[in-house]
């Protein structure tokens, strides 16, 4: 099923510069795409190196296929789980279970499934722990060259590696490593991406001095929004994995941390604090607040400082720190973004929890633990999966029947549905322009309710509606009437939510045409 699956959300934007690849190796971003509702040039949206789809382009070469070009990535996935069995096998007595539970959480299944840049950093990312972990207790400089390596390679594909860097720096420095032996570190990790940096092309250079700006604006650090998104996206992305491991020993201490936990959650989706003009279930506040809740206190005892502490506290409260600032600067607060604290969050306060007493008394619950995680994210990839195979058996079906029988078609939204529209025959409509102009009676023109940069038209038209529904009540983006934004938070602050509503409805507008004057 997951092979199978139809691309999705910024897949076919990673694919369109492939295939540029594919026509002119030198020149990967010199064409123009309609990403954002307009043609742009690519050099200008683009602000990483080729380096992802350049390999994307290699498969796409031999067979476009979405099964064939899932299946040549599947070795990134097999390097990731093994760096991260063998990263917790060096602190943990029982591994697997908090190993499995990790992978099994929404975003780690999730988003390894796609095929855009996370994949090779989680991959580069996991091995290059381990490398140092290693390096470093075993004083092995060829371990630590090759850690510092691959965080140069994970940055090449995409500058959100960074907190690789923070996160070396941090457990370096924490196990008191020699400045100098930091400083070299962090030099030849950095070399890499300083070295593209160098050779940017001038309009690539622009939209990332746009990035930068949007990551350091007052508005985007401090938003409520923000602070809600990314609390409830650690906990419904990552503390749902670690629930096994929060039992830590009883005491004053944790009911305070516990009650304070509720505290912020429940203050933090109050009403009070709701933007202007937003109208928020109280399903989703109940179920951000509980999320919320639960990342709050799950992070606490995580970094709840312990005599005797718990093994590879060093490399946990670097990994969590580091990867928790990232996800807080970033502009948009998403699954893919938060993916690198689920690991740490799940691994460290696995490796507390077996200092317990009574630890080996229930090791039953962490197998628990997998299988109640590994429900969820097999929920929520299923509802996915339909979304994004239903924009492809959309455009493969009325869409290239209405083409075939010579009919016009346009299209406006973008993701999936851009790749397999465009792929099918029609055209996407551009505000650079006309927008709904470009369309002349007799055109059909598709929309769909959940997608992004659509173009709405301007006057009532009347059009015929095929609703997508699931019986899973668990979305992942909103249609406007939930907070779920698991791809983004600008669909909403929960990582998913409870509805039944339609996961998409696809609306297809024939130009009226328009009687002649007499």
């Amino acid at each position: 099923m997951f092979l199978r699956r139809a691309y999705h959300i910024d897949e076919p934007y990673y694919l369109a510069i492939a295939r540029q690849i594919l026509r002119d190796p030198l020149h990967p971003f010199a064409f123009s795409y309609n990403w954002y509702g307009a043609a742009l040039p690519v050099a200008a949206m683009q602000i990483h190196s080729a380096a992802w789809p350049y390999l994307l382009a290699l498969p796409l070469k031999w067979s476009g296929g979405e099964a064939l070009v899932r299946l040549a990535f599947l070795p990134l996935d097999m390097v990731a789980a093994a760096s991260l069995y063998l990263l917790a096998a060096r602190y943990l007595k029982r591994p697997l279970a908090p190993v499995l539970a990790a992978a099994a959480s929404p975003a780690y299944f999730l988003c390894m499934q796609t095929l855009m840049p996370e994949k090779m950093l989680t991959a580069l990312g996991l091995f290059a722990l381990y490398a140092l972990v290693r390096g470093e207790e075993e004083n092995r400089g060829d371990w630590r060259m090759a850690s510092a390596l691959a965080i140069g390679a994970a940055l090449l594909f995409k500058y959100s590696a960074a907190y690789l860097v923070a996160t070396a720096a941090a457990y370096l420095w924490l196990r008191r490593a020699p400045p100098r032996r930091i400083a070299g570190f962090l030099a030849l990790a950095v070399a890499p991406a300083l070295l593209d940096a160098a050779v940017l092309e001038t309009h690539r250079v622009f939209a990332l001095g746009n990035f930068l700006a949007g990551i350091f604006s007052a508005r985007n650090v401090l938003a409520v929004h923000r602070l809600r998104s990314l609390s409830a996206f650690v906990g419904g992305c990552g503390a749902v994995a670690a629930w096994p491991y929060l039992a830590q020993e009883p005491g004053r201490g944790r009911r305070l941390r516990l009650g304070l936990s509720l505290a912020g959650g429940t203050l933090l989706f109050a009403p009070f604090l709701d933007r202007a003009g937003l109208a928020v279930r109280p399903l989703d506040r109940t179920l951000g607040a509980t999320l919320s809740t639960l990342a709050f206190y799950a992070v606490s005892l995580l970094l709840e400082p312990r005599r005797g502490a718990a093994r590879g506290r060093e490399l946990w409260t670097a990994w969590t720190l580091s990867a928790l600032g990232f996800a807080a600067v970033y502009p948009i607060v998403a699954a893919r973004f938060v993916l690198p604290v689920v690991p740490a969050l799940v691994l460290g306060l696995a490796s507390r929890w077996e200092c317990r007493p009574a630890a080996a008394d229930v090791r039953a619950r962490p197998w628990l633990g997998v299988a109640s995680t590994l429900a969820l994210s097999l929920a929520l990839s299923a509802v996915d999966a339909r979304y994004a195979d239903a924009q492809r058996a959309f455009a493969r079906g009325p869409v290239a029947a209405e083409i075939a029988r010579g009919r016009k078609v346009w299209f406006t939204g973008h993701w999936g549905l851009q790749y397999y529209m465009e792929e099918a025959g029609a055209a996407a409509l551009d505000a650079g322009t006309g927008g709904w102009k470009a369309a002349r009676p007799g055109d059909m023109v598709v929309v769909t309710r959940v997608n992004a940069d659509r173009l709405l038209p301007s006057e009532r038209m009347i059009a015929r509606v095929r609703r997508l529904d699931d019986a899973v009540p668990l979305r992942l983006m909103s249609d406007g009437t939930t907070q779920a934004g698991f791809y983004s938070n600008d669909w909403g602050f929960l990582p998913f939510a409870i509805s039944r509503a339609p996961l998409d409805e696809f609306a297809w507008f024939e130009i009226p045409r328009r009687p002649r004057p007499r």
